[in-house]
């Protein structure tokens, strides 16, 4: 259940979701999976099907974007596998911020909101990624999918980043692009809003419980 606040009334902390919400990935990703794809004698997608398949971590990317009738385990942690060795020499050869991030990010870090971001990438790549194109800003946390915290929706990772910004839930803003970061927000207590720019569309954030979509990255700045 999402719990309401009124649009005037302000949060002490933000965590940001990484892919589709602060950085456009979907081309280096989409890149590296049809690399894999053809290696194995598949066809690969266009652009806009992998904006639907990402959001749940490689190996479940892996797995949507094999042909039905041909998946098993051995087969996704292969093509995971190359994909993911393909994704880690390229994967800033088109990536870039959105338009609009590095002005928010410069008003949080210039009124002191402590931020962190979330992701279902590997942890590593996550912080390869960050460490290239966000080094500029601060962040309490940046933490990506580990063996020992769940990936996203479970509400462990968003909740543990609550605490390193010894923040209550309620007190932290939540934004990310897919059904899967509201569902994040939700089912920790955070207040979520949805990112029109990224990956998915208004719909979908607003069925899994946005409380606010931002159509622009500014337009969180009055909730701070």
């Amino acid at each position: 259940m999402v719990i309401m606040r009124l649009y005037a009334m302000k949060f002490r902390g933000i965590i940001f979701d990484l892919d589709g919400t602060l950085i456009n990935t979907i081309e280096d990703i989409s890149n590296a999976m049809n690399h894999a794809l053809a290696d194995e004698g598949f066809p690969g997608h266009s652009y806009e099907t992998y904006m639907v398949y990402v959001g749940d971590g490689l190996r479940v990317l892996a797995a949507r974007s094999i042909p039905g009738e041909l998946k098993s385990d051995e087969l996704i942690d292969r093509i995971t596998g190359k994909m993911t060795a393909y994704y880690r020499e390229h994967c800033l050869d088109r990536t870039s911020l959105y338009n609009g991030m590095p002005e928010i990010l410069d008003f949080l870090e210039m009124n002191n909101v402590p931020k962190c971001i979330l992701s279902n990438k590997k942890d590593d790549l996550t912080r390869l990624i960050t460490g290239k194109l966000l080094s500029k800003w601060s962040f309490v946390k940046i933490l990506g999918m580990t063996d020992e915290i769940p990936p996203k929706p479970a509400p462990d990772g968003a909740l543990y980043l609550a605490g390193r910004m010894n923040l209550a839930p309620l007190d932290v803003l939540y934004l990310g692009d897919t059904g899967t970061d509201m569902d994040t927000a939700v089912q920790s207590g955070m207040y979520p809003v949805g990112a029109a720019w990224g990956f998915r569309g208004i719909d979908e954030l607003k069925s899994h419980g946005a409380g606010f979509i931002a159509h622009r990255p500014m337009d969180i700045r009055e909730f701070f």
